[in-house]
This record gives structure tokens, C-alpha cells and sequence, in this order.
């Protein structure tokens, strides 16, 4: 009713996200879109890809221009899993800027042996991504000695480095 309303995600988001650029790739493009536009409100220049391999083609040519400073993988994808693609990117000797990595969905997938640690993200988000998680893990990247927004749960970035993990899931729908 000619009320102007402005998005909430700018105010909750670290000042440090604006001008990032970030690359997101998920085969979901629902998911890849809500995630999308929540960094990009937050002033964030954002664009999505929906094949892993396609990310690696535009992650070295962004390289060349502007390199994209994180990138958003989604764990589950058909063609190439999103640990399989952050060890590409993190071995990847074309790119001269390796971006920071987040890997989000399932970590269950996410298995890897002692020789694979020294390429795991920095990060990870649990699907669906809340508002909440997702500035406090930005906050936590990009802005690591400031306190961020105390009424926030705080986000506990795992350190992985040296474990092997057995997790057991009960829940059909989690098993797949």
C-alpha cells in the first residue's frame, strides 16, 4: 500500500560481504536461487552455475578479470560431488587466486582420506541455509575478530584435518 520496503538480509550481513564475489554451484537451481538472491541483497555479486564442471571453466576465466573470493558448493551433485570439485579447485594450477570454499548440504558425502585434508573448505552449511547461519559463517570468514550480532547462535566452523568420522543416520530420508 506505497510502503517501501527494503530487504532485511543487508542489515543482518556483515559489512564485509558487500562487493564479494561469490560463485554458487548447485544442480538445484531452487536452491541455488533463494541462496542467490540472499547474498546478492546483502550487496554481494553473486552468480550461480548448475554443473561442476562449468565451474571451473568460469572460475579460471573470472581469474584473468575479477577471481570470485568464495565459492558455494553443494555437496550432492549428480555428475561431480562438491568435495570432488573443491579438490579440483584447490589443485587446480590455472587458477592464480583460489577462492575460499564453502561446502553446503549433506557433509556426510563429504568423505576424503589423510592425503585429501589439506583441501577441505573452510566452511560448511547444512541445507536448508537460514538466513542466520549464512551471515554468521560470512561473518565468521570474512570478518573473523569482530562480534557478529549476539543474538545469533553462534556457528561452529568444524576443523576436520586429521579425523575419520563415522556418522550414523537412522532417518531413511537423511540415508540417501
Amino acid at each position: 500500500f506505497g510502503l517501501d520496503v527494503q530487504p532485511q538480509t543487508e542489515t543482518v550481513f556483515c559489512s564485509a560481504v558487500k562487493e564479494q564475489k561469490i560463485l554458487i554451484v548447485d544442480d538445484n537451481p531452487a536452491a541455488a536461487q533463494v541462496l542467490l538472491e540472499l547474498l546478492s541483497d546483502a550487496g554481494a555479486l553473486v552468480e550461480a552455475i548448475h554443473h561442476p564442471l562449468n565451474a571451473l571453466e568460469r572460475l579460471r576465466l573470472a581469474d584473468s578479470k575479477r577471481a570470485f573470493d568464495l565459492v558455494f558448493c553443494d555437496s550432492n551433485m549428480p555428475t561431480m560431488g562438491g568435495m570432488a570439485l573443491i579438490r579440483q579447485i584447490a589443485k587446480d594450477s590455472k587458477l592464480t587466486h583460489t577462492p575460499r570454499l564453502i561446502l553446503l548440504g549433506d557433509t556426510g558425502d563429504a568423505e576424503a582420506t589423510d592425503s585429501e585434508f589439506s583441501y577441505q573448505p573452510e566452511a560448511y552449511l547444512g541445507k536448508p541455509v537460514s538466513v542466520q547461519k549464512l551471515a554468521q559463517c560470512m561473518a565468521q570468514l570474512l570478518e573473523p575478530e569482530t562480534q557478529f550480532l549476539s543474538g545469533i547462535p553462534e556457528v561452529h566452523l568444524p576443523q576436520f584435518k586429521g579425523l575419520r568420522i563415522l556418522l550414523v543416520e537412522d532417518n531413511l530420508t537423511n540415508q540417501q
